[in-house]
């Protein structure tokens, strides 16, 4: 698999489960400790996650980071 499809489809995991607790891009990247353009990139997949961020935002999506990434297509 690409790199950039893996990003892609993590990105949307990441939306949708930000989507699914109502929060706007602008308000989660702030609770999650972001700025908003980091943010937007991460959940577009262009942006490559580190573990210690992928870890910020599954804790403020009050999942685990495991749902972010497992069976990822």
């Amino acid at each position: 698999m690409k790199d950039d499809l893996i990003l892609k489809s993590i990105g949307d995991r990441i939306r949708q489960k930000r989507k699914e607790q109502g929060f706007t891009q602008e308000a989660f990247a702030l609770i999650a400790g972001f700025e908003r353009a980091y943010y937007g990139r991460v959940e577009r997949g262009i942006q490559n996650l580190t573990i210690l961020n992928l870890y910020k935002i599954s804790k403020a999506l009050k999942c685990t980071p495991d749902e972010l990434i497992k069976n990822i297509p």
